[in-house]
């Protein structure tokens, strides 16, 4: 719960300043000057919009422990929110990345399987689509069902950081084959196989 104050200053990135001042020891105009100094603000002006002298905000600064102690927290605060706000950017941006890789190789695969209904065939040039990816994708078949295995991921790295592009091929496997066949992941080199298998089965 954030703390009102009378000085109507206190605005945007500032306010997350605020919590660490409580029971600090300081009163509403060191607060208020805290709220300002962490926005980069120059002393001079935060004395002005605050309603001290240059000299008073000074003495805070060099003599007062509760003050300097709070304006210490308050921008260790301001940065880590400031840190906080940049990794959710990457994020949105990294999901926006792998969304659009995502529906790029849906719209291919889908294009290159049109030409036949028989699973395996589709699995067939599933893996060739795979393998000039760069895969080295090998179709191994049976009666009952069909595996489709991976023996290089050159997506690997990426994925150690980022485990929701294995989670989108697995998607775009189970989209692309269709609602005839299940697809389930057997092997997965980033919990510990030497690869990635995938078992194709009819429904």
């Amino acid at each position: 719960r954030r703390r009102h104050t009378r000085y109507p200053l206190v605005t945007g990135v500032q306010t997350c300043a605020l919590p660490i001042c409580r029971n600090s020891g300081i009163d509403e105009r060191q607060e208020a000057a805290i709220a300002l100094l962490v926005t980069g603000q120059k002393p001079s002006v935060v004395a002005t919009k605050v309603g001290i002298s240059d000299r008073t905000l000074r003495q805070w600064r060099g003599e007062n422990r509760a003050f300097m102690s709070a304006l210490a927290a308050a921008q260790a605060e301001v940065l880590r929110d400031g840190i906080a706000r940049a990794n959710g950017l990457l994020d949105d941006a990294l999901d926006t990345v792998v969304q659009a890789r995502a529906d790029r190789q849906l719209a291919e695969y889908r294009t290159a399987l049109a030409t036949t209904t028989d699973v395996h065939e589709r699995v067939r040039q599933l893996a060739d689509l795979r393998s000039s990816e760069g895969y080295l994708a090998e179709v191994l078949e049976a009666d009952d069902h069909v595996d489709l295995v991976e023996h290089h991921c050159p997506i690997q790295g990426a994925a150690h950081a980022c485990e929701s592009l294995c989670d989108g091929e697995l998607d775009l496997f189970r989209k692309v084959l269709g609602p005839a066949v299940s697809v389930a992941r057997e092997h997965h080199v980033l919990h510990g196989g030497q690869r990635c298998s995938y078992r194709i089965q009819p429904r």
